[in-house]
């Protein structure tokens, strides 16, 4: 698999979470086996930036 091809599928987990985490698991470990160290990081970063993200968002819901 290319690496501009990982860095495409690890930016899609990134926008659903929990509904990928088994793929983004794949995906960690086919980039760890091909030495792209920054795809992980990147997705690993992008996974919980998007999760505190969720939980500001409905606290700010829930507060108003």
């Amino acid at each position: 698999m290319p690496p501009h091809a990982l860095q495409l599928a690890a930016s899609r987990t990134r926008t659903c979470p929990r509904a990928c985490a088994a793929v983004q698991v794949v995906l960690s470990i086919a980039a760890l086996h091909k030495g792209l160290l920054s795809v992980v990081a990147n997705s690993l970063v992008g996974s919980i930036l998007s999760n505190l993200l969720l939980v500001m968002g409905g606290c700010a819901c829930c507060w108003s």
